[in-house]
């Protein structure tokens, strides 16, 4: 499996597009205890809640009944997050909005703890977006690994204060632009985008290598900069319809 995961010249867009949905099946299945960790927050608020109305202890009843409400809600929103991402697993070009895909995926991000509790995230939007005929898991893809190296970068600093991270989703005349900006800096000497190009050594390195195929059979250009006291992850989709040339329907 390693032995083909390296052999990066010898793949078809089918190929990459099957290495990618690994890697996102594989993110979900990681983040998983987060996503017990958050609904049983919620459950936990629901149970007492319920215990305290079965006693009659003399708590205002509303306030009990708002409790259980927003931990319903909680509950509601953990599942449609975790929905809206599995919809956009497919490798099928369709319209889709960009800004709801990111949005989407940051709601999800949620369930890494790290991310939860230690990254403050600023979103901008100048302007509007139209929507793009694109595969969505690709724009999923492409976008979650740049958000991924941002957050493991984050992590490795070993910072016990709040890391800054700034997404930005502008539009050029041709162009939507996807920007990734945390407060850390590229290791010397690194090629990101390079097979097992990684920090970490209990990691494959593969997580940049497979975006920048899979933006190169759809025409899109990714790139990673890194500065005196930031890096930026930047993906740019051109307005125009996009497609992989082998589909693996899915």
């Amino acid at each position: 499996m390693w032995k083909w995961m390296m052999r990066t010249s010898e793949k078809s867009d089918a190929e990459w597009i099957r290495l990618a949905r690994l890697y996102l099946e594989a993110a979900g299945g990681r983040y998983l205890p987060g996503m017990v960790h958050n609904a049983n927050n919620a459950c936990h608020i629901i149970a007492m809640a319920t215990e305290l109305l079965r006693v009659g202890n003399g708590t205002n009843l509303c306030t009990k009944l708002d409790k259980i409400a927003g931990a319903d809600s909680e509950l509601q929103a953990l599942f449609g997050t975790v929905e809206c991402r599995s919809l956009s697993l497919s490798s099928t070009t369709q319209q889709v909005h960009i800004p709801d895909v990111v949005r989407c995926e940051l709601d999800f991000f949620q369930n890494c703890l790290f991310f939860k509790h230690n990254v403050r995230t600023t979103v901008s939007t100048p302007g509007s977006l139209p929507p793009v005929a694109l595969p969505p898991m690709a724009l999923l893809y492409c976008f979650e690994a740049g958000l991924a190296n941002a957050v493991e970068a984050c992590e490795s600093t070993g910072s016990a204060g709040v890391s800054e991270l700034n997404v930005t989703i502008a539009g050029t005349q041709d162009a939507a632009r996807i920007s990734v900006t945390s407060p850390t800096t590229l290791p010397p000497g690194m090629a990101p985008f390079s097979p097992k190009a990684t920090s970490k050594p209990d990691r494959t390195g593969m997580g940049l290598t497979i975006a920048r195929n899979l933006c190169a059979g759809l025409g899109w250009t990714v790139s990673l900069t890194g500065g005196e006291t930031s890096t930026t992850y930047i993906l740019d989709i051109p307005f125009r319809e996009c497609a992989f040339s082998t589909i693996e329907q899915g």
